[in-house]
């Protein structure tokens, strides 16, 4: 066999290096965008009771965010709320909305989305959408991770304008995650930046 001579190499090198460009950017490409679903967020749902999976969610949005899908980033953000937002927790609630609040619409305070997700009282129980939306929450507590999940849904809501949602969440966030942590500095912002904006 004949030897290369060196710019034979440096073409040969040259190709590879560009293959492997080619094969690095397109798998990362593949994943950050139509792989995510099928090789990330299915596999977290499969095992969405693992310690691991919220954290998994949450990047799967995020990068969703990141790569211009911001609605299909809002459904996977509802769909964390829905799975790892805890059941009963309004009951928890309750004596804290009492003590701050008084006789004030508690219902206003109460953690919830919007009543399409939650199926209260007046939803039509039957709708095939609200059915298949409300998967079985995960554990009785809310994840840590809530907090966050909810600001980046009424982030959303706010940057779509529908403002009566954004500052329902952003009320929410301010007054039932306690003082100090991530979630409640995230809503003190974002309630700064609605009444700047509103001038």
């Amino acid at each position: 066999m004949a030897r290369m001579s060196e710019e034979q190499k440096k073409d040969l090198k040259l190709k590879l290096a560009l293959a492997t460009v080619v094969v690095v950017v397109g798998g990362a490409g593949y994943l950050a965008g139509p792989g995510l679903e099928p090789v990330f967020l299915d596999y977290a749902r499969e095992h969405k009771t693992e310690p691991w999976a919220p954290e998994w969610y949450y990047k799967c949005a995020k990068v969703m965010q990141w790569t211009f899908r911001p609605e299909r980033a809002q459904e996977v953000f509802e769909e964390f709320y829905l799975t790892y937002g805890g059941h009963d927790w309004e009951l928890d609630f309750e004596p804290v909305l009492e003590e701050r609040h008084g006789d004030e619409d508690q219902a206003y305070y109460l953690p919830w989305v919007n009543a399409k997700f939650d199926g209260l009282p007046g939803i039509d129980e039957d709708d095939p959408d609200i059915k298949n939306r409300r998967p079985a929450p995960v554990s009785k507590e809310p994840h840590p991770l809530l907090g966050k999940v909810l600001y980046e849904i009424g982030f959303h809501f706010e940057r779509e304008r529908q403002y009566y949602q954004c500052d329902h969440i952003y009320s929410v966030l301010y007054h039932m995650w306690p003082e100090g942590s991530e979630a409640h500095q995230l809503a003190v912002a974002a309630r700064k930046r609605r009444l700047l904006s509103s001038f």
